[in-house]
């Protein structure tokens, strides 16, 4: 077998049987996303720098010819067959399709030859969950699912209105009060940059404040691991390129006290990292800033503003809707399909017992 290059496409299989895998420019890739109004994290921008930030291989299956693909879907090798190109830093990772038979087609060449497919960062609800869930049965594959996380988003299609009354007036003065005190320390002003000039400069500004808390103790935060900054920079220098971008700032006199990296795509707003300096935590900067983001995803007509990541209680002070954000895990039917189900399990379960071990310290 060749050498292992990041970001290298291969159609490897573990039984001699082919799957289509696509060989052809980002160009398409890109195209198809765009025709199929898919999220972001599908497409090539986001999908390349993950796979070298997480230094996985990756295999991008397709249905359809590689120069027109009606189908694709970014895959990692992973517990000994195919599973979805995602991890934590990816809000929710979908097949691309352009309909429902191009879906069915893609599901059918990923499973071909596996023992094991794990879709997961998927909405359980969604055409790819349901399209493969189909395939999958077919096939005679064992399926198990769970949710991974409950993931917040304001409806911004119920209004402006409804969503101040879901606040309420206590919530709505409060705010009103610490903007008040924050305008008697300095100027206060809100700056959204779109990343198309000094790009580099904005992000270094804006990872400094987003690394300032709590995060650098935890090691959470964009700047705590290099090759996690490199994805973050990559990832907005490509978004920036298709108008996607916003970094927003707080400032009192020009200092930067708050700050967003955000996505706006397919109708959506997407709060990837934000963070606020925890010198004036007193005034919830974090707060302010999410007031303006919300009122200013009304104005520009988009249909949700999307928190990510889990049901973290700061994001449900804002809303009360959430999105499930889960896995589905299938075994070919077989003795190396138990094994596999069964090696699965017992990994779980260790991840498990770790966790628990870690938080009794």
């Amino acid at each position: 077998m060749s050498p292992i290059h990041l970001g290298m496409v291969t159609a490897r299989t573990s039984s001699g049987r082919g799957h289509a895998a696509f060989s052809g420019p980002d160009s398409e890739w890109d195209r198809l996303a765009l025709s199929a109004h898919a999220p972001p994290f599908s497409r090539p921008g986001w999908v390349r720098p993950w796979s070298a930030m997480a230094r996985r291989r990756l295999e991008i299956v397709v249905a359809g010819p590689n120069d027109r693909p009606t189908a694709l879907l970014p895959m990692v090798a992973r517990g000994g067959g195919l599973g979805s190109a995602a991890d934590w830093h990816v809000p929710v990772l979908e097949a691309i399709a352009l309909d429902d038979g191009a879906m069915d087609e893609l599901a059918e060449a990923v499973i071909d030859g596996r023992r094991r497919v794990t879709l997961d960062f998927c909405d359980p609800g969604g055409a790819t969950a349901t399209g493969f869930r189909r395939a999958l049965a077919a096939r005679g594959f064992t399926i198990r699912e769970r949710v991974k996380m409950h993931s917040p988003f304001v409806d911004l299609g119920a209004g402006r209105e409804a969503f101040g009354d879901g606040l309420g007036a206590k919530k709505l003065r409060e705010l009103g009060r610490r903007r008040r005190r924050l305008e008697e320390e300095g100027r206060v002003t809100l700056a959204v940059d779109d990343g198309s000039t000094d790009l580099d400069r904005a992000l270094t500004e804006g990872f400094a404040v987003e690394g300032s808390g709590w995060k650098a103790a935890t090691g959470t935060a964009i700047r705590s691991r290099p090759r996690t900054e490199r994805f973050y920079r990559d990832v907005a220098a490509w978004a920036a390129g298709e108008g996607m971008l916003r970094l927003a700032f707080l400032r009192v006199d020009g200092l930067a006290i708050a700050f967003d990296l955000a996505l706006v795509a397919a109708g959506r707003e997407w709060l990837l990292k934000t963070g606020y300096s925890p010198a004036w935590s007193r005034y919830s900067p974090g707060s302010l800033l999410r007031a303006a983001a919300i009122d200013r995803a009304f104005d520009d007509g988009l249909t949700a503003y999307e928190f990510a990541g889990g049901a973290d209680r700061w994001k449900l002070e804002w809303t009360g809707r959430c999105r499930d954000i889960g896995v589905i895990d299938a075994f070919a039917p077989g003795a190396m399909g138990d094994l596999l189900r069964g090696g699965s399990r017992a990994a779980r379960r260790l991840r498990c017992l770790a966790h628990m071990d870690m938080r009794r310290r």
